[in-house]
Parts: C-alpha cells; structure tokens; sequence
C-alpha cells in the first residue's frame, strides 16, 4: 500500500464501493424475483385447491346419489321377488364413512398481492453507502415476506395433502359401492 498513490487508493475505493452497491442491488433483484415466483406458487395452490374443493365435494354427490341408488335397487329386488314368489335375499349395508369438515386455510391475499415495489431502492441516493443500506433493507423486507410466504404455502400443501387422500379415500368407496351395485343389478336382470 506505501507504494500506491492516493488516487490509486482512491480508484481502489470507488470500485469497491460500485461493486459492493451491483452485488447489493442482484441480491435485491433475487428477493424480487422470488417473491414474484411465491406469489405465482400460491396462486396456482389457490387454483388447484379450489378443483380439489370442487372434486371433493362431487365425490359427496356421487356418495349421496349411490345411497339412493341403493335404496331402489332394493325396492327394484323386493318387487322382482314377489313377482317371481321368491324372498329378497338379506344384503349387508355398506358402513358409511362420515366425511370430516377440515376448516380451510386460505392463502394470505394480502401478501400475494404485495408489489415489488416496496422493495425498490432510491436511485437518487446521496451516496454508495445509503445505496447499499436502502438495497439491504429492501434485501431483509423481501426476505420476511418470503419466509412468511413460504409458511403459508407450506401450510396450504398440508391442507392440500389431508384433502388428497380423504379424496382416495372416498374415491376407493364410491368405487366399491358402484361395483357392489353393478353386481346387485346383473343378479337382478337374471331373475
């Protein structure tokens, strides 16, 4: 350093400090960038939670109608049997499962709908420094909402998850109980 000369140091210094406030502004851009792909995360988990809503809740028709196929099917057996003089068979009644309400979470729409802007740093700075310190605090702002948002996500993927497999679940069911009366009804035409 003896051997540098003050404008030499002085170049030293300003390069420092551009390439400190260019690394201090990618990181902001990162933050932003991230945000951006959460916000667009936790809107299609939003989509698709809905079409698991709605396909849930046709599961829960499906089951209804099955029931009531079920009732006529036996009435259809016990008119059949007394044409032909012949006693219903007893049939064991499927036990009906009793669907669990989970509440539902929903995504915090606030914070989807936060701009990038409050991130923004002021060009008209009045030195590196505060460049620098307005780009670290946007760096740490942009940060607390990702992690705010990635909570978020990470609870509605749970929820999502649950509601998957009460999906299978009552899919499996409705299923079965198609097949069982699908049999009811061949044993029926037979007669």
């Amino acid at each position: 350093m003896a051997g540098r000369s003050r404008a030499e140091m002085q170049l030293l210094k300003e390069e420092r400090e551009r390439r400190m406030q260019e690394s201090s502004e990618r990181c902001l851009g990162l933050v932003e960038n991230c945000l951006h792909v959460g916000t667009a995360t936790a809107t299609e988990l939003y989509t698709q939670g809905e079409t698991l809503n709605r396909t849930e809740q046709k599961l829960d028709d499906i089951e209804e109608d099955l029931k009531t196929t079920s009732h006529h099917l036996r009435g259809i057996r016990s008119v059949f049997a007394s044409l032909f003089s012949r006693s219903p068979k007893t049939e064991k009644e499927n036990d009906r499962m009793v669907s669990k309400e989970v509440p539902v979470e929903r995504l915090d729409t606030d914070l989807m709908r936060q701009k990038a802007n409050d991130l923004a740093w002021d060009a008209s700075s009045s030195g590196c420094e505060d460049a620098v310190d307005r780009n670290l605090v946007g760096v740490q702002r942009g940060l607390e909402h990702a992690k705010v948002l990635a909570l978020e996500l990470g609870n509605e993927l749970d929820r999502q998850n649950s509601q998957v497999e009460r999906i299978a679940e009552k899919t499996d069911k409705v299923n079965d109980q198609i097949i069982g009366q699908d049999i009811q009804i061949k044993k029926i035409l037979r007669k």
